[in-house]
């Protein structure tokens, strides 16, 4: 996962740019396609049981659903040619961690991590 930070980073800044799915570069495609691949793996890693969740929570779950959030028209377009299969755990993945970001100890003003992030929780 930590070889394709720099992806990601172009993921971020292609995000920030506004520019539309059909305006990508070939070194935009490319940095969707080694992302998506890797959170694909990891959310096949994860719903199996492989990879402890509270690790994977503090450290890719975040990222996983913003770059999910980048990547989505890139994967739709991919699922065209190749099926909805195609990166199917990345999609779930992303969804299965979309609220851990309000859940950060960062954010909540905790002082540690909930029993469980991935939960939806209202802090008032």
């Amino acid at each position: 996962m930590e070889e394709m930070r720099p992806e990601r980073h172009l993921l971020y800044s292609l995000e920030k740019s506004n520019r539309k799915y059909d305006k990508w570069t070939e070194e935009e495609m490319k940095a969707a396609f080694k992302a998506s691949r890797a959170f694909d793996i990891l959310g096949t890693f994860d719903s199996s049981g492989l990879v402890d969740r509270r690790f994977v929570d503090r450290f890719y779950a975040i990222p996983a659903k913003e770059i999910w959030d980048i990547c989505k028209p890139y994967v739709e377009s991919e699922r065209e040619t190749r099926g909805p299969q195609h990166l199917w755990e990345f999609q779930q993945f992303a969804n299965r961690v979309k609220y851990v970001r309000g859940n950060h100890p960062a954010i909540t003003g905790e002082k540690s991590w909930p029993h469980y992030p991935r939960r939806k929780h209202f802090h008032f």
